[in-house]
Formats: C-alpha cells, structure tokens, sequence
C-alpha cells in the first residue's frame, strides 16, 4: 500500500466535494471544513519538514540528524463550523521533542483559518486543485 500524506488525501476529498456541485447540493459546509482541514494540515506538514530539514523520503544530509517521521496522531480542532479532524506528523529520536507551534497557535485562534478558507470558497477557488 502506498503511502500518501494527509494532505494529498484531502485534496481529493475536497475536489470530489467541488465536482459534486458545492453550491446546489449544500455542500457548502462540508466543503468549508475540508478546506480549513487541508490549509492546517499543510501546515502541520510543512512545520515538521521545516523541523527535520527534509521533506517527505528524503535521506538525511551528512552530519545533520533532526529525527524521523513517525506516522500521525489523530486529533481534532474545534471551530465555529464544528470539529475539524487532522492528523498531526509524529517525530522520532530527536534531540529536543516537536511540539506544533502552529496547532498550539489555532487552538485559540481559529477564525484566522476560517476566514481564509470562507476566502477560497467565495472566490470560487477549490484549495489543491
């Protein structure tokens, strides 16, 4: 089985959402949470790249260890338009723990990420298409 980031799963998600007619079959909603799903949880991914200095299969450079990735831990961001599931990436053997400053961040700040999903959505524009 391939393994594909969770932010690529979304993309599809929300694309199969936009082809199904967001505006005449009320999907509306749904969409706006997809949307606020995949903006975080691109950058809980870009977080942990930007922590580890590496992207998705790449090796280590020599004499540089910042740790593994290790999976995802489900968890959840509550929001005005309801619960928001993610999946946040784990590291391993690293010298200091990754704590996401960004999920710690959104916790009290969510209508940010709301306003620029309403944003994506106004202007007619399906996020990772």
């Amino acid at each position: 089985m391939e393994k594909v980031p969770p932010s690529e799963r979304l993309r599809k998600e929300i694309r199969d959402l936009w082809e199904k007619g967001v505006w005449e079959d009320n999907l509306l909603g749904q969409f706006l949470i997809k949307a606020m799903q995949l903006m975080m949880q691109e950058f809980l991914e870009a977080e942990v790249t930007n922590f580890s200095g590496r992207g998705y299969y790449e090796r280590q450079r020599e004499g540089i260890h910042r740790g593994y990735r290790n999976g995802y831990e489900p968890s959840r961001l509550k929001t005005a338009e309801g619960e928001v599931p993610l999946e946040v990436p784990q590291v391993r053997d690293t010298i200091q723990p990754f704590s996401s400053k960004l999920r710690d961040f959104f916790r009290g700040n969510t209508d940010c990420l709301e306003k620029m999903a309403t944003r994506c959505t106004l202007e007619g524009y399906p996020p990772g298409t």
